[in-house]
């Protein structure tokens, strides 16, 4: 005899809090930092790939 249990899960807010305040001081930090730290990992990606590409261009 196979009995089929179901398992019913209440994801209220005490389970989601912690995910939004999370995501909300990553959006806080982000809008006070502005876009200066995105320009900045951009231009270091940029230079990182320029140095890999003439590294790989001398062998």
């Amino acid at each position: 005899m196979n009995h089929v249990s179901t398992v019913l899960a209440y994801f209220g807010p005490e389970v989601q809090l912690p995910v939004i305040s999370l995501v909300g001081s990553i959006v806080g930090l982000v809008m006070m930092a502005g876009a200066f730290p995105f320009r900045l990992a951009k231009e270091r990606i940029r230079r990182w790939k320029a140095v890999a590409s003439s590294r790989g261009s001398r062998t």
